[in-house]
Parts: C-alpha cells; sequence; structure tokens
C-alpha cells in the first residue's frame, strides 16, 4: 500500500529542500577507493530522517561515518559532553593496525543546500546545493578539513545502550556522581522520552563526575540513575538529551537506532523524532535492521545497501517488507501474481528480474479461468490487497471476456470500480501464443548464438536442432519435445530458456517491471 503522509511529515519534506539556512546534506558520494567493505555508490537525502537497512558487513555504518565528516565547526562549538573536538575527522572512525592496509586513493562528495556558498555559477547569490570533495591520495592526509561547511554534528554510536553497570570506570565512581545545573533542556528530553516508552517520568536530570555523565530520573514514585536503567532506556536519555541540548539544524548520526526498544517503542522513537525534526530543523540519518523502523518513514526516508565484491548498490525507497525479506534472504511477499500453471510462473519470474521477483509471491492456479475466480475472491475480500495477475499471451484477444467473466463472479459490486480494479491489475505474459510457444520460437528468431547460450550444456547444434523439432509440434507438446532431445528435465531447460530470452530482449523485463512497479507505488 501507499504511504499515507501525516501533516508532520508533509512540513518535513517541504523545509528540508527549501530551507538553504540549515546546511542540509543532500547526498554523499564515493566516487574512488574502497573504505572498510563500501564500493563506490552514491546515497541521496531527500527528507530530514533517514534509515539505512542491510545485512552485517555491507556499509551502513562506513556511511554514517563519512556523513559525520562531511561538516567542521568552530573551535567553541557544539559537541557531544565526551568529545574532545567540536567536529569529526575520518580518523575518528577510520582506523588500522600495523597489520592492516592503509586507506588510501579515497574521494568523496558532498551535496550540500546551504545560503552560505562563495559565488558559484551555479549558485551566483551563494545559495544552492553545491558539492565539496574529501580525498586522500596514496601516502597522503585527508585534504582541507577547514574548508568544510560549518555545521554542528553528532555521532552517537553503539556504545550508547552499554548500561554504566558494565562500565569498570563508572563503577569506580558510582558514588562520587553529583547533581549538575540544570541546562534548561532537561524537560524537553523528560518529554520525549516519556512519549516513547509511553512511561509517566517525572523528572529527568544529569549527574557527572568530571567527564562522566550519570541520567537520573524519577518515574511511577521510584528514583533511579543509568545504574538501574534498561539498555533501551539509558540510550533514549542519551540520545533525547543530545538532540535538546544541541543547536537548531544539527545532524545527527545515529547507529542501529531500534536497539533495546520493543515494537511499539520504535514506531513512538520515529514519531516523535519526525517532530522533533520539524521544530528544531534537525537532520537524523540512522542505521537500522528493523522493518519496524523503515515502515513507520516515509519513503524518502527509507534506504536498502546491499554488497558483493564488485560494487554496493543502494536502493532508496524501498518498501519495509522488502527489505525485511532481503536481510532474512525470503522473498517478502509484497504482492501475490496469479498465473496459469509452472511454466507461466517459470517465465513471470525471469521476467520479471531479481529485484522484483524478491517481492513477488507467484501463484500457479491451473487455468486462465481460476486465475479470474482468484482475483474475484480477492477483490471481494480486500479490494485494497496487492494483487495481480498474469495471463497466457495466448488470451489476450478474450481480455473483454475475462472482464466480463470477473464482473460476474464480483455482481454484488460496482461494476464500474470492478472493471478498473481488474484492468489495473492484469497483464498478460510477453507474446501473443502460448509461452513455451512463444519463447522458442523468439530464440529461433534470434538465431543459433542464442539459442547456443540458453542451452550451454550440449553442442550448438544439438541445441537448434532440438529447438527446431519442438517448434515444429504441436501446442504444449513443444518442452516435452525439447527436453527429450537435450536430456534434461523439462523444468531445467525451460528455466534456462526464458532466461536466455530475457537476456537479449531486455524491453520485456522493462514492460513488466513498470506494470509491478506502479502496483507496489499504490
Amino acid at each position: 500500500m501507499s504511504h499515507r503522509y501525516s501533516d508532520v511529515e508533509r512540513k518535513n519534506l517541504g523545509w528540508f529542500t527549501s530551507d538553504p539556512s540549515r546546511a542540509s546534506l543532500f547526498a554523499v558520494t564515493l566516487k574512488t577507493g574502497s573504505l572498510r567493505g563500501l564500493k563506490p555508490c552514491e546515497i541521496r537525502f531527500q527528507y530530514p530522517i533517514s534509515a539505512i537497512a542491510g545485512k552485517n558487513g555491507c556499509g551502513k555504518s562506513t556511511l554514517l561515518a563519512a556523513a559525520a565528516c562531511a561538516f567542521h565547526n568552530g573551535k567553541n562549538g557544539w559537541k557531544l559532553p565526551d568529545r574532545r573536538l567540536p567536529y569529526y575527522t575520518f580518523s575518528d572512525f577510520f582506523i588500522q593496525s600495523g597489520s592492516e592496509l592503509a586507506i588510501d586513493g579515497i574521494e568523496i562528495e558532498y551535496e550540500i543546500f546551504h545560503n552560505r556558498w562563495k559565488p558559484h555559477p551555479q549558485a551566483p547569490d551563494g545559495v544552492g546545493a553545491l558539492r565539496q570533495v574529501r580525498s586522500k591520495k596514496r601516502a597522503g592526509k585527508w585534504n582541507d578539513y577547514d574548508k568544510r561547511v560549518r555545521r554542528p554534528v553528532a555521532y552517537l554510536g553503539i556504545e550508547r545502550i552499554v548500561p554504566p553497570s558494565e562500565r569498570s570506570v563508572y563503577k569506580s565512581y558510582r558514588y562520587r556522581f553529583s547533581k549538575n545545573e540544570r541546562a534548561g533542556w532537561e524537560d524537553n528530553t523528560r518529554t520525549s522520552v516519556s512519549r516513547t516508552l509511553s512511561l509517566p517520568y517525572d523528572d529527568f536530570e544529569i549527574h557527572n563526575y568530571g567527564k562522566y555523565r550519570l541520567p537520573a530520573v524519577k518515574c511511577n514514585g521510584n528514583s533511579y540513575t543509568g545504574f538501574n536503567m534498561g539498555a533501551g532506556e539509558k540510550a533514549l536519555f542519551e540520545l533525547f538529551a543530545a538532540i535538546w541540548a544541541a543547536p537548531e539544524g544539527t545532524l545527527f548520526l545515529v547507529d542501529e537506532i531500534e536497539l533495546g526498544l520493543h515494537e511499539s517503542a520504535q514506531r513512538n522513537l520515529i514519531r516523535e523524532l519526525s517532530r522533533l525534526a520539524l521544530v528544531r530543523k534537525i537532520q537524523i540519518i540512522c542505521t537500522t535492521h528493523s522493518a519496524t523502523i523503515l515502515s513507520c518513514l516515509p519513503p524518502e526516508g527509507r534506504f536498502l545497501v546491499t554488497a558483493s565484491n564488485e560494487k554496493t548498490s543502494i536502493l532508496t525507497g524501498v518498501a519495509a517488507a522488502y527489505a525485511a525479506g532481503r536481510l532474512a534472504d525470503r522473498n517478502s511477499g509484497e504482492i501475490t501474481a496469479y498465473v496459469e500453471d509452472d511454466v507461466a510462473a517459470s517465465l513471470l519470474k525471469a521476467t520479471l528480474g531479481f529485484s522484483f521477483s524478491a517481492r513477488t509471491r507467484i501463484v500457479a492456479v491451473g487455468s486462465h479461468s481460476a486465475v479470474i475466480s482468484r482475483l474475484a475472491a480477492r477483490f471481494t475480500d480486500d479490494p485494497t490487497a496487492r494483487v495481480c495477475a498474469f495471463l497466457d499471451g495466448d488470451q489476450r484477444p478474450t481480455f473483454s471476456k475475462h472482464e466480463a467473466r470477473f464482473k460476474g463472479l464480483v455482481a454484488q459490486r460496482d461494476h464500474v470500480q470492478a472493471a478498473d480494479w481488474f484492468a489495473q491489475r492484469t497483464n498478460f505474459l510477453p507474446g501473443e501464443s502460448s509461452p513455451e510457444r512463444y519463447v522458442l520460437t523468439a530464440l529461433e528468431a534470434l538465431g543459433d548464438h542464442a539459442i547456443a547460450e540458453a542451452f550451454s550444456f550440449v553442442p550448438e547444434d544439438t541445441a537448434t536442432e532440438a529447438v527446431a523439432a519442438a517448434v515444429v509440434h504441436g501446442a504444449h507438446e513443444e518442452l516435452f519435445v525439447l527436453a527429450e532431445r537435450l536430456g534434461e528435465d523439462q523444468g531445467y531447460v525451460w528455466k534456462e530458456a526464458c532466461k536466455a530470452l530475457i537476456r537479449y530482449k531486455p524491453e520485456l523485463h522493462a514492460e513488466v517491471s513498470a506494470f509491478m512497479h506502479k502496483l507496489l507505488l499504490n
């Protein structure tokens, strides 16, 4: 289902892309080199809260670290209490031991929406989205930190969830902590945590000893400090204390934002952060493994990072269910597609390609009549259901008959609504004949090289003769003849034929992808 934007989300979309005074980070691009496992890629931000999902080791935290190094700050600028400097450098995150290779040959571009640029052809008045470059040549240092755009930045790593009771230095100083003078943001912090955890906190203050800080609260008549807080509770006080203490317009980077929080708290957290993004004009970029976090954000705030030895890919606007499926190595089943039989299912899977087949549950129901019946049943049960149908190509001339039968099966419904619903969700497999005949005749028309590629497990002349023999047989006998001539299982030779055809005819994938993309957005 399409995302329903709240009033707060619409306002956040508006200010983020229209207010250059906040120096919003619009993009991070790794142009050359490799940072940890991150290969050249780009991530673009269109919303003040961005959640980046992905498997362990794909580069999520590396993206956060790179984003933290986008900005500079004055020597007296705001910083987190445990920071020595009010800005970050790459040495804060990318540290090598003696046995590790140095990071060299790196170039990172940052696109920043700013109103204090020096006059530039693309921003003659100093206002616009321009790019700065940070680079590190071989055996050199990172360039020009002090030339970065000024903006306060706070990086909150996973150490925020470690309770003081598990830190030896805190335990050794436990009797030396004392109340800190109030700074004025404590009540706002208390309110934000109360909204997130649905708990009635009566008071919140900071106790400190030197550079060490300890949250202290009153809740339900009990008074306790961070020594007796849960990990998620303590992490929330740290997060919201930073947000309320920081200047407006600060950039926050939060690693694994959902740690220690149950699902309803995660939903409340995103709701509260959305409110604060609007009130304080802050930008938050976080990593997550939680489908709940993703589902609570508009599409502009959802990202999925995938990595291989060769490249890093970043998907924007990814559905929460799809991301969860990729993280779990399973089909997300965001949409169900009904087809006539297993032959049709294999052709549809090849035509969809990996990105859409990973999001689609393909169900073979036996015949075109059964496909129409299943659509009618789903429409009757729930007209908003994400379902569609792909009839065999030879059913194109009888579309109106299928539509009439569908309307007859849902007679109690508005026929105009039913007809529109049916038209939007009904498509056809490639060609105007049965799937078997279409694919094999198309391969034959492409020539011996295409046939040889499809069936590379046999000599080229054997493959060519097998296809020719299959094509001359009657309807639905083609695969039997083809498999017999090639000496392989019917299912196997059919999948290979479908994959080869799509490689030679990518326009088939583009047509089906456009259809599925529209359905997934609705």
